[in-house]
Formats: C-alpha cells, structure tokens, sequence
C-alpha cells in the first residue's frame, strides 16, 4: 500500500512539472511575443521619426548609402531613392573639396575615422544631383545594423551660416582696414607699413604651413598692429631727427595703448595678443613686458619678423630705406636670439620664391 501511495504521488508531481512547464513555456511565449510587438513598435517608432526628420539621415557601409530618409532626397535634388542609393559619398561631392584635397579620398579618411572612434563631425561641401555645391555640416554615428557595423550621417545645408560668416568678416575686414587708414593718414612715413607687414607676415605663415584660418587671424593682427600709434602726437611720429628718451618711451607706449584699445573686443583670433606682442623678442629684451620664446604667441612671434623687415627695408622720417637685404641680413644675424627661428627661416625663403615685395 506504501509503494502503491509513493507512485502515486510521484506521478503526480511529475502531472504538476508538465503543467508547470507548459504555463512556463506559455509565460515565455507571451514574453516573447511581448519583445517581438515592443521591437516593432520602436522600429516603427524610428522609422517615423527617421521619416519625418528635417534633417537629412541616411545610413551607409564601406560601399556607400544603402538607405535614406525623405529630407535626404530634397537635399540633394534626387527624385527617388533609386537615384541616391549605392552611391559613395564623393559622388555626390565635387571633384574636390576647398582645401584641394580629392573628395574621394577625404571621404575615405572620414568614414574610417568614424568606424574607428564611433563618430566624426566635420564640415564638407557636397553637390545636388544635378551638380549645384553646397556647403555642410556632417555627423557620422557608428551603430549595429543586423550585426553588421554602419554609419549614420546627418547631413545639413549651412550655406545660409556660411553667408552670415562671410558677411561678419566682411564687415570686421572693413573696419580693420578703416582704423589701418586712419592710423597711418597721421604717419605719411610709414603709409602702407601695416598692410606690407601683413602681408610679409601672411607669406611667412603660408611657408610654415599654418591653415587659412590662422592666417586670416595673422593678417587682421599684421594690419593693426600699430593701432596704439594713434594717441601718439604726428610731429613725434613724423620726427626727421633722433628722438628724446621721453619721445622713444611714447612710442614704446604704443603695444600696450594696442591692446588697451582691442582688449575688450571679441574677435576669433588673438588680435588684441598680436598687438601687445609684436615688439617681444625671443631673448626677453623687447618690450612692453620682456616675454622671452614661447611665452610669446607665435602670430605675434611672426609679425614680429616682418615688421623688422618691412621696417628696415622702407623710408623712415629719419633715414633713408635701407633695403631689403639689411633687413635679412638683421634678421639672419639674430635668428633665434631676438627672432623666432622658424618664423625667420619662412620668410628667407618666402622672399627666395618672391613670394613677398617690400
């Protein structure tokens, strides 16, 4: 009887592990059925939202674009995804971009940067189909796509940033050359000075490779340079003799009276630094503040040479111009002692490939 019992509640335990497998199994369909329903929905949730963007969004491999939005075909002037689809990105670029590199390999360089670190930002002109450019913002987003790695790009149209950027420096490019004329129409010596320097001191900064940017910055600093001049009486300025100790120091004035006068105004380079700087030498002996080597900016490290060359090599109200070789035979004979060895070592070969007159 004792056997008897014992099966019996064997198989009845053994009756509750099947019902209970069989609601767990079921718990586990519905939980599935659950995820399936959740992933579709935030697929579908995605692809509106991917839709509807006004951002153009489109996904691409090593290949090309395998898949847009709508925001992307107005963009770039294609009538169906057809024609946008399979294409690499420099095909839909110019030949080449505006710093001359070929788009096809800088678009190379930027798809494997974002593979590489998960994303890329950067700027690019780009071409509607029918081959009218426009500038853009891109990001580029590494994500998993059926197990397989792809990018996102989001591609924006900034020409309309573009234009308001030219127009502003438009405008900082006129008043710069305003304040320029306005400082030398009280010095009849030195008439020109500031816009030789600036740009003896742009050929200088193209020959060390410094970007456009920079140089854009070098060349506003070169032609203010001497802005502080402004304070200082015509007739000292314009002095046929040797000055008086106390006239020297009111010329000395004149780097910090630049900065006083620039400081407070925002400009997207050093200006106001270029200014204050440009009489510093690299062994501590210039002035205002005797910075020595790096301590000093080295925009200001370059206009320094070209206003030592542009200096000597012109008419002063005490001496006749003295010529361009003294003026590189100064700076050659102080190279790295007063001026920055590079900066020198540029413009002896700027003026070599007559890439300056004084």
């Amino acid at each position: 009887m004792t056997k008897g019992f014992q099966n019996k509640e064997k198989e009845k335990r053994a009756a509750e592990l099947v019902i209970a497998n069989k609601e767990l199994a079921f718990q586990n369909k519905e939980k599935e059925k659950r995820a399936a329903n959740l992933l579709l929905d935030s697929e579908e949730k995605f692809r509106t939202l991917y839709e509807s963007s006004s951002d153009a969004i489109m996904m691409l491999d090593e290949s090309g674009f395998f898949d847009c939005n709508q925001a992307t075909l107005h963009l770039f002037g294609c009538p169906t995804r057809g024609d946008f689809i399979s294409k690499h990105p420099s095909q839909l670029s110019p030949p080449n971009q505006p710093g001359g590199e070929a788009s096809m390999r800088l678009a190379n360089e930027h798809v494997a940067t974002a593979f590489k670190n998960g994303s890329n930002r950067f700027e690019w002109m780009h071409c509607q189909l029918d081959g009218s450019e426009f500038p853009a913002e891109v990001l580029l987003t590494k994500m998993e796509l059926g197990g397989k790695a792809v990018l996102q790009a989001i591609v924006r149209n900034i020409t309309e940033r573009k234009n308001a950027e030219h127009d502003l420096h438009e405008s900082l490019q006129g008043t710069i050359t305003a304040i320029s004329k306005a400082v030398e129409a009280r010095d009849p010596y030195t008439a020109g000075h500031e816009r030789r320097v600036a740009d003896i001191s742009c050929a200088i900064a193209k020959e060390m490779g410094l970007d456009e940017y920079q140089i854009e910055g070098i060349r506003m600093g070169a032609t203010i340079h001497d802005i502080g001049k402004i304070q200082i009486p015509a007739e000292i300025l314009s002095k046929p003799a040797k000055l008086t100790e106390m006239e020297y120091r009111l010329i000395q004035a004149h780097a910090a009276t630049g900065y006083d006068i620039l400081k407070d105004i925002k400009f997207p380079w050093p200006i106001a630094e270029i200014v204050y700087q440009h009489h510093e030498r690299i062994d501590g002996t210039g002035y205002p503040q005797g910075l020595k080597g790096e301590e000093i900016c080295l925009e200001a490290r370059i206009v320094a040479v070209a206003d030592v060359v542009e200096a000597i090599s012109s008419r002063r109200p005490y001496r006749a111009a003295l010529g361009i070789e003294a003026a590189l035979d100064e700076i050659k004979a102080n190279r790295g002692i007063l001026y920055d060895p590079v900066a020198v070592d540029a413009c002896l070969k700027a003026h070599e490939k007559k890439k300056f007159s004084v």
